[in-house]
């Protein structure tokens, strides 16, 4: 069994492990519910905030189903709580359950969306302090409320919340800018400016499915959520870190269309100032890629059409490069940790403009240089459609 599915068998293992050694201050695993996933909504009740607890069932984790192959019963149950904070709703499901919640593996943390619009500083102080709670967890944003995102029913996992960390961990594989755990948070929302972003999930409803989907970003500004960046300007924020690792580029022409797989690009920032010392940004991008499929180009070869992908290549990471940009100057939120490289690299330069940073950003001048080269046709330099070495 994958690890992810196994993380409360593992846990009570070690549990019993300690039992049976003799440890004295290891509780009894049937007085414990272990937590897998928590989520924090603004509740009905003006002023309040509605906490989802997810645990998982000890006696349905083990894969015990029936037989042909169906399950007899969820691997999990959701516990909700209402409360002037998380604190106090923490400390009503204490009360008012048999057991006591094993925070030390939780796998991660989701904000709702309307609340996380008010602000998620005080639930992340919280969370800090929790001797029980660790910072190594995922955090999101969610369009819905969590206790229906803890709700949705994963074909290929048991535990929602398991499956939505191992998710996130593919979601890595694209770009690690979109991993955000909580101890990255709070670092981010502590410098200055104080700007970072929160992968979003939301529920996809397909016929009479119901499945998640993480796609864009959520953009925090001084610990409350003030807009959000579509999958593309998500990308975009990717490559402008350098950070982008893997997936697909798609590339339009009047001839046609080529999806190129991305490979992880090199990267380098400069800064430059005027007189007043406003700063101009540059950087500058060199991107790689495998071309992963050709469709059209009738009648070109092969060298033609690299040369055209390759050219037209350059507009398409320009491209969500600068919508992601546009759209953080339009939010006054510095998400590219500009003046923190400010700080960091011209130190007295920065500390003669931060206080007017609100001002200066969202006119900040960004040059942008990309070059692109194909370094792959693939498995093969031909098409099935090529005839003479054309495209028929």
């Amino acid at each position: 069994m994958k690890k992810a599915l196994r993380i409360i068998a593992a846990a009570m293992l070690i549990l019993s492990s300690a039992l049976i050694s003799g440890c004295y201050d290891i509780v009894e695993l049937d007085t414990i519910s272990i937590v897998t996933g928590l989520g924090i909504d603004k509740a009905d009740e003006n002023g309040k905030v509605q906490l989802t607890v997810q645990v998982g069932k000890a006696d349905a984790v083990g894969g015990g189903g029936q037989e042909g192959g169906e399950a007899s019963e969820k691997a999990y149950q959701n516990l909700d709580s209402v409360d002037r904070n998380i604190v106090g709703a923490l400390d009503k499901l204490l009360q008012d359950n048999s057991r006591t919640l094993f925070l030390h593996h939780n796998q991660v943390v989701i904000f709702g969306e309307s609340h996380a619009k008010e602000g998620i500083s005080d639930d992340i102080d919280a969370l800090m302090r929790d001797l029980h709670s660790h910072l190594n967890v995922f955090v999101l944003i969610s369009e819905t409320n969590t206790s229906e995102i803890f709700n949705v029913e994963m074909e290929l996992e048991k535990i929602p919340s398991v499956g939505i960390t191992r998710m996130m961990r593919n979601k890595t594989e694209i770009s690690e800018a979109f991993r955000v755990k909580m101890l990255e948070l709070i670092s981010k929302l502590s410098d200055d400016p104080c700007t970072a972003v929160l992968p979003i999930i939301k529920q996809v409803k397909e016929q009479d499915t119901t499945r998640l989907s993480i796609q864009g970003l959520a953009v925090i500004k001084d610990g409350k959520m003030v807009g959000k960046l579509t999958e593309d300007q998500a990308k975009g924020y990717a490559w402008a870190l350098g950070k982008i690792k893997s997936g697909y580029l798609p590339v339009n022409t009047d001839k046609g269309t080529v999806e190129l797989s991305i490979k992880p690009p090199s990267r380098e920032m400069k800064v430059s100032f005027d007189k007043e010392g406003i700063p101009k940004i540059k950087i500058g991008i060199k991107a790689r890629f495998i071309i992963g499929q050709i469709i059209g180009f009738d009648g070109l070869q092969l060298e033609e059409i690299i040369e055209m992908i390759q050219k037209e290549s350059v507009n398409a990471v320009k491209d969500i490069i600068i919508s992601c940009f546009k759209e953080t100057q339009r939010l006054n939120a510095d998400i590219f940790r500009f003046g923190c490289y400010l700080n960091k690299h011209h130190n007295k330069k920065w500390k003669k403009i931060k206080d007017k940073w609100d001002q200066i950003y969202p006119n900040l001048e960004l040059e942008l240089t990309v070059e692109t080269q194909i370094i792959d046709t693939g498995k093969t330099s031909k098409s099935p459609k090529m005839v003479g070495g054309r495209l028929a």
